[in-house]
C-alpha cells in the first residue's frame, strides 16, 4: 500500500521532550517573544481549525504550537529548525472516513485527543 503524503506532512522526527526546561523561561526569536511553560506547548490559536482532510493521506500535526501552517495545525518544522524551541515531535495521523464538513483540529494544543479538538480551549483561563 502506497503512503500518500500531504505537503505539510513530514516523516522526520526531532529530539525527545526531555530537553524542556524545568522552569518558565522567555526567549525572543524572529521578533516574537516566546514564554515557555515546562512540558506544555505554545497555544497556536485559542480555538480549533476546521479542515477538510483527505482519506488515506498522512498528516503531521504540530505539537509544539509554533508552526504557521494552517494556524498551527500542521507541523512546519519550526521546533526542529530552531535552537530556542526543541524537544517536540509532530504527531502523524491519517483519517479513514471522509467528512464533508471537515475535521476540528486542535490549535490550543491542550486536547487530550490530538490532533482532534476535544473542547479543552473552552476551559482555559485566557
Amino acid at each position: 500500500m502506497n503512503k500518500n503524503t500531504h505537503p505539510a506532512a513530514s516523516n522526520e522526527t526531532v529530539a525527545d521532550q526531555s530537553n524542556n526546561t524545568d522552569e518558565n523561561s522567555t526567549t525572543t526569536t524572529s521578533n516574537t517573544e516566546i514564554t515557555r511553560i515546562p512540558n506544555k506547548p505554545n497555544i497556536a490559536m485559542p480555538c480549533y481549525k476546521r479542515i477538510i482532510l483527505q482519506v488515506g493521506v498522512t498528516y503531521s500535526y504540530c505539537t509544539c504550537g509554533f508552526s504557521k501552517l494552517e494556524g498551527g495545525a500542521f507541523c512546519d518544522g519550526t521546533c526542529k529548525n530552531s535552537d530556542e524551541i526543541k524537544g517536540w515531535e509532530p504527531k502523524e495521523f491519517t483519517v479513514n472516513n471522509f467528512n464533508s464538513g471537515g475535521y476540528s483540529i486542535c490549535c490550543c494544543k491542550r486536547t487530550q485527543k490530538p490532533p482532534f479538538c476535544d473542547g479543552s480551549h473552552i476551559d482555559l483561563d485566557w
